[in-house]
């Protein structure tokens, strides 16, 4: 006979069992709720990311819908309309592509998020092709039909990743975006790449073009000191005087720095001689103005004056219409 410890107390087999099950029972519900807030993340990092991919892609509709349009606007769009438009498009892009640089957590969107970056790649890298091919045949005037072509085919390109994009986004596996994507097509919705290619080389190389860089020179205002005043017959009227200044304001409407230029007077009395004087315009800026002033002009009481101001005609010219200004005005004789 097994004589046992006085005090001794030995734990009953079925304690152990039980304590055994209450720790599996423990462990399987720890593991439980580690595979669901691991579920739970991976279904939000995969909302957040669709969300991510949904905004990339809205943030192009105004873009897409500006340049898939520029050959309709092709008779009154000009280079410097032109570059602003491809410009705000391109940037629109690296910030679309910026919104999606990252992978995606969740491997059910690997492929959509793949797809997506290669067609913001491509309409970039179309875009910007067709932009320099364009601008190129404007300058230099040489063929660049080929490169524009090649350009709006990357663009077309483009559109068909990101048709597949959706496609993607519709597998069953896929979960479901808060907010459907957008549809998106840059390429010309009335022209193949063909036909658009050489509607716009035929904007750019045309003698007329609105691409190419030009200098466009104007005369915009002629005042004169002391001031003249329109009078009720409509016609202009100094205070009588003996010497006038005559100011000249100068604009350059055109896309590119204007060289210095000459710009001539002549006055000419109802009787007398003529007067002829010359004044040097410096160079101007796109979008820049200057006035220039000519040294006193001796006038008489009494007498009406033929006034042309002109300017040295620059080739090529955007407007040589706006070149010069013609004027006649009278100079009161003293009261009193």
């Amino acid at each position: 006979m097994t004589v046992r410890p006085a005090g001794l107390m030995l734990e009953r087999p079925t304690d152990r069992r039980r304590w055994r099950w209450w720790a599996l029972g423990l462990t399987v519900v720890i593991l439980a709720a580690l595979v669901l807030a691991r579920i739970n993340a991976q279904a939000s990092a995969a909302v957040n990311y669709l969300d991510g991919m949904r905004r990339s892609a809205e943030g192009l509709v105004t873009a897409s819908s500006t340049f898939s349009g520029l050959d309709q606007n092709l008779v009154d769009l000009d280079r410097i309309e032109f570059e602003t438009a491809t410009t705000a498009v391109l940037e629109a892009l690296a910030e679309g592509s910026e919104a999606v640089d990252e992978p995606p957590e969740t491997s059910s969107l690997i492929g959509a998020a793949s797809l997506l970056r290669l067609a913001l790649a491509t309409w970039e890298s179309g875009v910007a092709t067709f932009r320099e091919g364009l601008l190129g045949l404007a300058d230099q005037a040489e063929s660049g039909e080929e490169q524009i072509y090649a350009g709006l085919q990357l663009v077309s390109a483009g559109d068909e990743i990101y048709a597949e994009v959706l496609k993607e986004l519709d597998r069953e596996d896929v979960p479901d975006p808060v907010t459907s994507m957008p549809a998106l097509s840059f390429q010309s919705s009335t022209r193949t790449p063909v036909a658009a290619a050489r509607i716009f080389a035929s904007a750019a190389s045309a003698d007329n073009s609105l691409f190419v860089l030009r200098a466009d020179l104007a005369v915009s205002q002629v005042s004169s000191q002391p001031v003249w005043v329109t009078d009720p017959d409509g016609d202009l009227v100094i205070a009588a005087v003996e010497s006038i200044v005559i100011d000249v304001v100068v604009a350059n409407l055109g896309n590119t720095q204007a060289p210095a230029q000459m710009l001539f007077l002549n006055m000419a009395p109802a009787e007398g001689e003529e007067i002829a004087q010359t004044i040097e315009v410096p160079p101007l800026e796109a979008g820049g103005e200057t006035t220039v002033s000519f040294p006193a002009l001796a006038v008489a009481p009494g007498f009406s004056y033929n006034l042309s101001v002109a300017l040295q005609l620059i080739s090529p010219d955007g407007n040589a219409d706006n070149d010069g200004v013609a004027v006649s005005f009278f100079v009161n004789e003293p009261t009193g």
